[in-house]
């Protein structure tokens, strides 16, 4: 855990004269232990932080990390139901990615009750299928409101 030390701001050759006067202020500024401000700070999947100054940007691990916040920023906002997009053509591969993971449950389902034993089996399959079907809807609900919003502008 690091400590926090507030620290003066040094003030510059050219101001170093008007410390003294009045209406000089020295805003102090709040430092951690590394000396980085709270604006400053950047931490390991935030975007920047392999860019950082004086890093190269192609660490893997950086790389990874960057990837999967984003994808779990995605995924927050999609099953919140506050994924959305402009894009016509974007909204057209989302509507049919999330049909298509529809259609793949109700085909299993289908399949599943056409047999000889109707029930054997399809618990098993409902577990494998019932996610898919989650973010298919999911995907749905993003494309349906993202053409609403598209149409009231």
């Amino acid at each position: 855990m690091s400590q926090e030390v507030m620290i003066r701001s040094r003030p510059s050759s050219h101001m170093r004269e008007s410390i003294g006067q009045p209406g000089f202020k020295s805003e102090p500024k709040l430092r951690d232990a590394a000396g980085q401000t709270p604006s400053e700070v950047l931490y390991r999947g935030q975007a920047g932080f392999r860019i950082r100054p004086g890093w190269s940007g192609l660490d893997p691990v950086d790389t990874y990390a960057e990837c999967g916040r984003m994808l779990g920023l995605f995924m927050r906002n999609l099953f919140t139901g506050r994924a959305r997009t402009r894009n016509p053509l974007l909204i057209a591969w989302i509507a049919i990615l999330g049909l298509l993971m529809l259609l793949l449950i109700a085909l299993v389902l289908a399949g599943s009750l056409s047999g000889a034993h109707p029930l054997a089996g399809v618990l098993g399959k409902l577990v494998c299928f019932v996610p898919p079907a989650l973010f298919g809807s999911a995907l749905l609900v993003c494309a349906t409101r993202s053409l609403v919003v598209s149409r009231q502008e």
